[in-house]
């Protein structure tokens, strides 16, 4: 549940700038196609741009994990090792637990009431009478006895009382068929699925709203260009403007605000060179990415896919743990991998942009000393380091040696890297330890002038 809340903070950040943008440029224009695309676009991006980075990051970290110098390399081992050693805890919740059961309890109701929403729709469409809408039975249109519950339409059916069916059936059946042929009620479904998720977030209901509304724009249209003249179709929205409808599982005929679709209907700005309003979204996107990488907001999300929502641990527990990713040439001499898991630690210290970039920083900023590609000296050396309250770097130290000035290097290199975010314990930062292996590799023979060019850089 963690990694789906903290999945849900990143996607809503970026779903709302999206939102903020198109609402600004996109929302009030006649270009009612390109609107819904853009819609969806917003939604394809806001959920896919975590896993399409996670991925794109997973590829490419291998070519970024060395830095050549003339001929050498230094490279990060393949699994970083950790040691997390936190003082005492007890099985009380922290903070970020109680936010979690908080969004679970969000996410449940919401979800429920989806469900009931459903539900209600296929009793509706069970109980009426069916009528095919042509010969082909593609579409049905189901006639109830309740005057009460305006005209829409879900999936396969159009839902319509006997008196709206006498008064006014060809112009819903044509609004409600516009509907159905542009599959909005799928639509409405997937967001309403994005909008449980991010609950607490205004702009996945927004979201909901405005491709309705676009729906609703688009089945007006369908309308008058079937021959309706605008002044009747009018006169039929007013008329249809009480009852009851369905939330924001199907589309209604009175569902959008009425003086803006009629406003709309007069709208006659429908040109081309204004779908280039749309790359307004680059921009926003970029500031959404920015707004997710600061360091504050990277720790909150972190936080969240780090939060669990039940404990069974003893008080005064206390475990160091490694990796059990990591081979066990790469674990330091005397120090066992310990399997059992410590959940007294809320949250390991995180490198921000994970591993990976710990990795790259590491990879990057790594120069072989000249004296080791001399004597064509290999190998890993292992580093542990302590890291504060603050997510600094403390106390650098050797716990498995390779050569000297491979060691000093080592040294140098993790005494410059950037702040963690620190570990957290109920909610609050605390030390802890980390343990980096760093790997030394001649990638191949250096000749005689690369070994005094790299002499010249060590100093």
């Amino acid at each position: 549940m963690g990694l789906l809340f903290a999945y849900s903070l990143y996607s809503g950040i970026i779903l709302l700038s999206l939102y903020l943008a198109y609402k600004w440029v996109l929302a009030n224009e006649r270009l009612h196609h390109f609107n819904r695309m853009a819609l969806w676009s917003i939604y394809a991006v806001s959920l896919l741009w975590l896993p399409f980075t996670a991925l794109a990051r997973h590829i490419g970290v291998a070519a970024d994990l060395t830095s050549t110098i003339d001929g050498t390399t230094a490279e990060v081992a393949d699994n970083v090792l950790r040691i997390d050693t936190v003082a005492h805890s007890s099985a009380s919740m922290g903070r970020a637990d109680i936010i979690l059961w908080i969004y679970a309890a969000g996410l449940l109701i919401t979800a429920v009431t989806t469900a009931i929403g459903l539900l209600q729709l296929a009793r509706i469409t069970a109980r009426g009478t069916k009528i095919n809408v042509d010969e082909t039975g593609r579409y049905k249109i189901v006639v109830i006895d309740d005057d009460s519950i305006q005209p829409f339409s879900w999936h396969r059916y159009i839902v319509l009382s006997r008196s709206d069916m006498e008064s006014a059936g060809d112009i819903i059946i044509t609004h409600e068929l516009a509907h159905l042929n542009h599959c909005h009620w799928l639509d409405l479904l997937i967001s309403r699925m994005v909008a449980v998720t991010m609950w607490y977030n205004p702009a996945a209901w927004l979201m909901c709203r405005e491709l309705s509304i676009v729906h609703e724009y688009q089945a007006d249209e369908a309308v008058l260009n079937s021959g309706v003249t605008m002044r009747d179709y009018q006169i039929l929205l007013i008329k249809k403007a009480v009852g009851n409808r369905f939330q924001s599982l199907a589309n209604s005929l009175n569902h959008s605000k009425l003086k803006k679709r009629i406003t709309m209907m007069y709208n006659q700005k429908k040109s081309a060179r204004r779908l280039m309003r749309g790359i307004v979204l680059v921009p926003a996107l970029a500031a959404a990415i920015a707004a997710v990488n600061i360091p504050a907001v990277a720790s909150a999300i972190s936080d969240a896919s780090e939060a669990y929502m039940l404990r069974a641990v003893p008080a005064g527990s206390v475990s160091d743990k490694v990796n059990q990713n990591a081979t066990p040439e790469q674990i330091p001499a005397g120090q066992k991998a310990d399997k059992k898991v410590d959940d007294a630690t809320n949250e390991r210290p995180q490198y921000p942009g994970g591993d990976a970039e710990l990795m790259h920083f590491i990879a990057q900023n790594v120069n072989y000393p000249a004296e080791a590609v001399e004597k064509k000296i290999e190998g890993t050396v292992i580093v542990q380091f302590g890291i504060n309250e603050q997510g600094k770097v403390t106390n650098p130290k050797v716990m498995r040696s390779i050569d000297p000035a491979l060691d000093a290097e080592a040294l140098r290199v993790v005494a410059q890297i950037p702040a963690f975010i620190p570990a957290k314990q109920n909610g609050k930062p605390v030390s802890s330890d980390f343990v980096l292996p760093i790997r030394f590799k001649l990638s191949k023979p250096a000749p005689a002038d690369s070994k005094k060019t790299a002499a010249g850089k060590s100093n």
